[in-house]
């Protein structure tokens, strides 16, 4: 359904991209608090309209070993995978 669905938007503070919902994309993936910290929640939440507040909002995406066409989901704020494995990876 468009509750899955995400639109890739270039973000102004690095080289990653927001994940607007594709429910209403004045909504993004966001980590929650902005937390830098293993075991961070992820929530969709209002785009941030200042460059300062978008590092949580921001996402990169990068080739992981063996994965083939996979690619690892790394926040610009932490710097940590988006994973299941409540440890985290971080790269």
């Amino acid at each position: 359904t468009d509750a899955q669905r995400w639109k890739l938007e270039k973000s102004p503070v690095s080289d990653g991209y927001f994940l607007l919902s594709k429910l209403d994309e004045n909504y993004c993936l966001d980590l929650t608090g902005g937390a830098l910290a293993k075991r961070a929640y992820l929530q969709v939440h209002e785009k941030q309209s200042k460059p300062e507040n978008q590092w949580a909002q921001t996402f990169s995406f990068r080739d992981v070993y063996g994965g083939g066409d996979y690619k690892a989901v790394i926040c610009s704020k932490s710097l940590y995978a988006l994973d299941s494995n409540p440890t985290g990876i971080k790269l």
